[in-house]
């Protein structure tokens, strides 16, 4: 049978939002045009029903639309504790999950989401949309071409502001939030994971500072993968929102790439190559080589790469950053739509990935909790 022709591959699903708040709301506007699904229902418990749409069913509660809403699919937007819970319910119902991340809090509650979705023959994807951004997706498609040899090294630094995170705000509250490290740095472990093929987790390190009792708002982890890789992650919340600042560096047997941005929007790059390499480039959004030098063959770690010149660039998004997310969205969820029609399709963001990153920020956060004292 052609899927295609019978426009199965083709059909609109119906979609439902668990949370209207402020990324909930951005979900929809990104989704709103988009050919896959249609948003038939909304659940949120704060907001002023006035703000929904007509045509859209809405619930003071999240059990009332499972049991009362004619939906295919659910995307969960609630404060991370909350996330186990609300998918269960729904998977236990035959309907596919889209998570914010992340997955969940725990690792338990994260495999429990897992056998039950096998159980039911559901998807569930978790919103890693940083698989979906145009720069990294280039330099992981140049990197899975075994142009720049091992990843060897991954670092980021992230100082986002605390200007909206007043002292009794969810994101404080570990039983809530999961911490700074399952709440926001799963984002960032995912994408070492993704670039490397989810290599086995040698030895995780966790560190932390806090400002009082209540909030711990710096935390850094040293990771070790068993294929030599090794990455840091430090995040803070802590800082106005003028000095916001994410930069991430990757570090290969024979490039680096740095970027700007925790949704990347520029960089640069310092590499060894050759003109086949300068040509896959240019698959990079408006790359610009900026400096060339020829070199001989260079070994590296014990290996020789026939690479003549050093060769220096930069390149440019042109979506601003705002743009460049609703696009990642709108991707991931044309891959949640996809995987959901065609089993066999194999989506870009896998459960076991989210599962994967949670099991590190766990570990890092347990590290980190034993050796501080306030």
């Amino acid at each position: 049978m052609n899927k295609k022709k019978d426009g199965i591959e083709n059909k609109k699903l119906k979609l439902g939002i668990i949370g209207f708040g402020g990324f909930g709301r951005f979900i929809y506007q990104a989704l709103f045009s988009n050919s896959s699904f249609c948003v038939t229902a909304i659940a949120d418990n704060k907001i002023d029903e006035s703000v929904i749409p007509d045509e859209i069913q809405f619930f003071r509660n999240w059990e009332h639309l499972c049991s009362n809403a004619d939906v295919d699919a659910i995307l969960i937007s609630t404060p991370p504790s909350s996330h186990s819970n609300i998918a269960l319910h729904f998977l236990k119902r035959g309907k596919h999950v889209m998570v914010e991340k992340p997955i969940a809090v725990s690792l338990r509650d994260a495999k429990e989401i897992l056998k039950v979705a096998e159980e039911n023959n559901c998807v569930v994807m978790v919103d890693f949309m940083q698989r979906f951004n145009p720069i990294l997706e280039s330099i992981q498609s140049l990197h899975s071409k075994n142009l720049f040899g091992d990843f060897e090294r991954y670092f980021v630094e992230n100082y986002a502001q605390d200007e909206t995170l007043p002292l009794n705000h969810w994101f404080w509250d570990q039983s809530i939030s999961g911490g700074i490290l399952v709440e926001h740095a799963v984002h960032f472990i995912d994408i070492v994971h993704w670039f490397s093929n989810s290599p086995k987790i040698k030895k995780v390190d966790g560190y932390t500072d806090s400002r009082n009792q209540f909030q711990m708002d710096k935390m850094s982890i040293n990771v070790q993968y068993e294929n030599g890789l090794l990455a840091t992650h430090i995040h803070s919340f802590s800082r106005p929102n003028i000095f916001e600042r994410t930069n991430m560096r990757f570090i290969f047997s024979t490039a680096q790439f740095d970027l700007k941005g925790w949704i990347p929007q520029e960089g640069n790059f310092v590499l060894l190559g050759n003109d086949r390499l300068a040509e896959e480039l240019s698959i990079l959004p408006n790359f610009a080589i900026t400096d060339q030098r020829k070199v001989n063959s260079i070994p590296v770690r014990g290996k020789l790469y026939n690479y003549d010149r050093i060769i220096e660039g930069n390149f440019k998004a042109e979506l601003s950053k705002s743009e460049l997310y609703s696009q990642a969205l709108q991707k991931i969820f044309n891959d949640f739509h996809t995987k959901i029609i065609n089993r066999a399709h194999i989506n870009r963001v896998s459960i076991s990935d989210a599962l994967k990153a949670v099991e590190v920020a766990e570990i890092a956060t347990q590290t980190a909790s034993a050796t501080f004292q306030y």
